[in-house]
């Protein structure tokens, strides 16, 4: 079945390690009306997980079912996403591709001119901003590989210390949320188990920093369902970029990752 299509918005910038897009089959859902992209807004209520009646483990299942299914999920050995946002008046590229096989690449672009670059290939990789390259080091490595496969929820299942906190609501949204690592949360759509945004917390320059990425307009690429829009919030700014395309298990090859 297909998911009516949310009403097309807009998405986002400098989105370190961005976990992969997701995608369902299920039966017919009628998904709720997008909020607006107001993608940091605070939870306006929430339950305790004393009062759910679900386990962590259960919404990650749900997600997957919502997505396509895990079988359908396991047969992807790669993504390709371009997606563009307007900063300033100026567009701005987002090439994201993803394998199965521990290999990750990011490139943001600005009127043909490379911002930055990031690169894993196995055990190795290396970030490259304005010009500016920096070897990844062995705790960043073993980051990037968790969201580095197309699906990270596939890893969530086997890892252990992933907690349910609770529901919140945002607007008229119910979400639960899910204690990833200590720095980062994700929460899932209480009616259709699709991802609603990650919250990732890093020191950066010796400041404390939160990062929201908020998705919207799932919609069915080669059987599964991918979010067309995402919103990152920083620091009080919205970025918002709209995806243009997405390649399964074509467009990637072991050159991007050099």
């Amino acid at each position: 079945m297909m998911y009516p299509m949310m009403q097309k918005r807009i998405y986002l910038p400098v989105l370190l390690f961005a976990s992969a897009l997701l995608c369902a089959q299920q039966p017919q859902t009628t998904l709720p009306e997008a909020p607006a992209p107001n993608s940091g807004m605070p939870p306006t209520e929430t339950v305790s997980p004393e009062d759910l009646d679900i386990s962590a483990a259960r919404v990650l299942e749900n997600y997957l079912a919502a997505i396509g299914g895990k079988d359908k999920l396991a047969a992807v050995k790669s993504i390709a996403m371009l997606a563009t946002a307007n900063v300033q008046g100026s567009v701005l590229e987002l090439w994201l591709k993803k394998t199965a096989q521990d290999q990750f690449m990011q490139d943001i672009t600005m009127m043909g001119n490379v911002m930055s670059r990031q690169v894993l290939n196995g055990n190795e990789g290396y970030v490259l901003v304005q010009g500016q390259e920096r070897q990844l080091g062995p705790e960043e490595i073993a980051r990037i590989k968790e969201e580095a496969v197309p699906f990270p929820e596939m890893y969530y299942l086997k890892k252990e210390g992933i907690t349910l906190l609770g529901v919140e609501s945002f607007g008229e949204k119910k979400a639960y949320a899910l204690k990833i690592t200590e720095n980062k949360t994700n929460y899932y759509d209480v009616e259709t188990g699709l991802k609603l945004r990650e919250v990732n917390k890093a020191e950066i320059q010796g400041q404390q920093m939160t990062q929201v990425l908020a998705y919207y307009n799932y919609d069915e690429v080669a059987g599964i369902y991918f979010p067309m829009l995402f919103v990152q919030s920083t620091a009080g700014q919205n970025v918002e970029f709209n995806v243009g395309e997405i390649l399964v298990n074509e467009g990637v090859t072991d050159a991007d990752f050099e």
